[in-house]
């Protein structure tokens, strides 16, 4: 498919509700508590993620330079949203399921509106294992049109990264959840009154950038 998004066949062994896999809803109501009381200091703030805006309604949280621990939950890669008019953009959604919904709260902390997509650009762990976070909005997620595929064929590798840098607990929450839209040159997406263009590029930092 050409010079557009495409629906990418993502379906999980666990099922899917609403497009989401049913293990998502379940991580989101088990663990959603305990997230909001594991948060560490710089890192997340009394609203969510700590962000800095960077141009009206562009917001931005910039990773630690480190490697994933318990503590930081993951959090080393930067990531951030748009607002438009009519919703927002998340952009990367973070190295664990608490990153995730720490992001969600600082999005929710500053606008009412929904969150409509959640673009990843590449398949690192620290860039989309805070996808589930975003469950209850039900955005599209977007990525490289080799994307989902790569989330598959890593999958068992990085449910091994998690355990061992994140603990077992966190690890079971960050429940994989691939695009279902698929860019497969370029395209741009409309929040209201603002639009971002996404490009899929050869092969660089992967092959799914």
């Amino acid at each position: 498919m050409k010079n557009g998004l495409s629906r990418a066949g993502a379906a999980g062994a666990h099922g899917r509700a609403n497009g989401w896999p049913v293990a998502v809803a379940a991580a989101w109501r088990g663990w959603f508590g305990y997230v909001l009381l594991t948060v560490c200091g710089g890192v997340f703030a009394a609203d969510g993620l700590t962000v800095t805006e960077l141009a009206p309604g562009v917001f931005v949280h910039v990773g630690i330079h480190a490697g994933a621990t318990p503590e930081n939950q993951g959090a080393i890669a930067n990531v951030g949203f748009v607002i438009g008019e009519r919703c927002v953009a998340v952009i990367d959604s973070g190295g664990s399921f608490a990153e995730g919904v720490a992001l969600r709260s600082a999005i929710k902390a500053r606008t009412a509106l929904p969150v409509c997509y959640v673009i990843n650009t590449h398949v690192h762990p620290d860039h989309v294992y805070g996808n589930a976070a975003f469950a209850a909005d039900r955005p599209h997620v977007v990525g490289h049109r080799n994307l989902a595929a790569s989330m598959r064929a890593r999958q068992a590798y990085y449910v091994g990264y998690l355990e061992r840098t994140l603990g077992a607990a966190q690890a079971a929450q960050s429940v994989a959840v691939p695009p279902d839209m698929a860019v497969d040159t370029e395209q741009s997406i409309d929040l209201g009154g603002r639009s971002l263009r996404l490009r899929a590029w050869p092969t660089a930092h992967t092959d799914n950038d």
